[in-house]
């Protein structure tokens, strides 16, 4: 086999295998970005769910595809042409059906947080709507997609970004009461709501719960996560925060997924947790991080390339 042919067969069997476990790599969202440098405290939280959500988001896919192959079978015994079917791949399906990171990039007044999310689901029923490229084959599929939240004082924007898809929907709107220079003191209780919770194609959550949450007392535990002390506030059976407090006052130390100013270091819920593998106080990223979104227009170029292989 030559060279090239052997690049071929890589290539194809890539383009073949849009469901087989993704890799464990992992590329920060700022590492393509250009711009002038700027320096931001930055958080990467990895999300892992509870061993039994888990098994349980497996077992409702297998379902799905047992659905799936019987309405084939069906199909068939009453003399209808059932369509194509795809089985299970031999490893079924994955161990960790939705993988989930949350980068947060704290500047000057302003902050960006992007959420990655890779969720496993059954092609069946065809095309809808909402999913134009949904098949009917009972095949298992993975989606990435990306939501980038970019907050400027009582600005917050959302955009999404979805694997397959060239539209980019965006949202803006106005959060009472943060104003564009109100940089709370540590550990102070700010009101930010934690926006409604996307879906992905094979119905589950791509972000942290829709929850007009109160205002999070300090339960007075500590903790220390990725080398970094930070205090608890709330509780698992809503949203229980562990926040580092002690960081540089001129930064903008909320995000859209906590309500305590400071550094998100840990968020725990009754299915899931996530829990930051990364902290760095000061790091120097290209300024179009800032500026994906130009006044209300979507700069789609500045955009990075979703990830080929997350997690």
């Amino acid at each position: 086999m030559t060279r090239a042919m052997a690049r071929y067969l890589v290539a194809t069997l890539l383009c073949l295998a849009p469901a087989a476990q993704a890799s464990d790599a992992w590329s920060p969202f700022h590492r393509s970005l250009g711009g002038s440098s700027v320096r931001v405290a930055y958080v990467h939280l990895q999300m892992e769910q509870t061993p039994r959500h888990r098994e349980a988001g497996r077992r409702r896919i297998e379902t799905r595809h047992e659905i799936c192959r019987q309405g084939k079978e069906a199909a068939r015994l009453v003399g209808e042409a059932p369509g194509p079917y795809r089985a299970l791949p031999p490893e079924g399906v994955p161990q960790r059906p939705w993988v989930e990171d949350i980068e947060i990039y704290y500047g000057e007044g302003r902050s960006v947080t992007v959420v990655t999310s890779t969720t496993y689901w059954v092609h069946s029923g065809g095309p809808t709507a909402r999913y134009p490229d949904r098949k009917d084959d009972c095949a298992l599929a993975r989606t990435t997609s990306r939501t980038i939240y970019y907050v400027d004082g009582a600005t917050e924007c959302k955009l999404r970004q979805r694997e397959g898809r060239p539209d980019l929907k965006m949202s803006c709107k106005q959060v009472p009461g943060r104003a564009k220079a109100n940089v709370a003191a540590p550990g102070i209780v700010v009101v930010v709501p934690i926006p409604q919770t996307p879906r992905g194609a094979g119905g589950q959550p791509t972000a942290l719960p829709d929850a007009a949450l109160p205002m999070l007392e300090g339960t007075g535990e500590s903790r220390t996560i990725a080398g970094r002390p930070c205090r608890v506030f709330g509780t698992p059976d809503l949203t229980e925060t562990c926040v580092a407090t002690q960081v540089d006052p001129a930064i903008l130390q909320v995000s859209p997924f906590h309500s305590v100013s400071g550094l998100l270091l840990q968020a725990v819920m009754i299915d899931r947790s996530y829990t930051a593998r990364q902290v760095e106080d000061g790091i120097e990223v290209g300024d179009d991080l800032f500026r994906i979104l130009d006044g209300n227009e979507v700069s789609a170029e500045r955009l990075p390339l979703l990830p080929a292989g997350h997690r």
